[in-house]
């Protein structure tokens, strides 16, 4: 990934984790994961093996610290020849969505360069996309069920999806939409509570635009909690009823 604008401030201080014991590294790691269904806790040890095993970089990974001065989450570098690749990203759960992801991601990425990593990857949670799905800040997804998954677990989203142009001007062309909107979420809702990007606005700008406002405006992201959790329960109270008739009306048909 390149960044052709200057990094973004943040009010926050990046200290090395080389400053820190396997001890402290492990508490920080667990604080930053206890919401999570599967928060695949640390101690001293196993985090002495984990930066030997994937070459981590302590000089070049990091602590971060909120207005409060104390720490608020880990993140790690490991760096083998010139390829580098983020891990270990998490940030405690009560000083999240006030732009310390981002803020440490940046501070990750131009510490990869300093070491001369021409490639920089991100460690992604394979097959436990739930998992990852919660204890994500914000969740950029494909329309479908996956929308309707992450309103069930909170979590802020931009809805992006983007088909050939001919089965578009077909889709659309024959009145084959029988809504206003295309992800569950905003179906349920009746109105747009989550950004929806098809087509040709589903550009990498507009994509980072959108998932940027839910990163940083956690008054937003509040909002929106608020709202998922009114709709949850009206499902709820109808059961699998209520969503299997918000499909139909999306796809013009009749639930079974």
């Amino acid at each position: 990934m390149i960044f052709e604008s200057e990094p973004t401030q943040y009010p926050y201080e990046l200290v090395p984790a080389s400053n820190f014991s396997a001890d402290e590294l492990a508490e920080i790691y667990n604080a930053g994961r206890v919401d999570y269904i599967v928060p695949m806790p640390m101690n001293a040890k196993r985090m002495q093996n984990y930066v030997r095993t994937y070459d981590i970089n302590l000089d070049a990974s990091m602590i971060i610290y909120g207005p409060d001065h104390q720490p608020a989450g880990l993140g790690m570098l490991g760096i083998r020849d010139d390829r580098g690749w983020v891990t270990r990203l998490g940030i405690i759960p009560e000083k999240r969505k006030a732009g310390m992801g981002m803020c440490m991601m940046q501070g990750l990425i131009n510490a990869a360069r300093e070491h001369h990593a021409r490639l920089i990857q991100l460690e992604v949670i394979d097959g436990n996309a739930h998992t990852a799905m919660i204890a994500a800040d914000a969740v950029l997804l494909a329309s479908g069920t996956a929308a309707l998954e992450a309103m069930l677990a909170k979590r802020p989203m931009v809805v992006a999806y983007r088909i050939s142009a001919l089965t578009y001007r077909l889709v659309m062309g024959l009145g084959m939409m029988h809504s206003n909107h295309y992800s569950l979420p905003n179906v349920l809702a009746n109105e747009p509570v989550v950004p929806e990007l098809m087509q040709g606005e589903c550009t990498a700008e507009n994509l980072a635009d959108a998932l940027e406002r839910w990163l940083s405006d956690a008054e937003a992201c509040e909002t929106l909690e608020r709202r998922f959790l009114r709709i949850h329960e009206r499902l709820r109270g109808g059961g699998s009823a209520a969503a299997a008739q918000a499909v139909s009306e999306l796809l013009g048909t009749r639930p079974a």
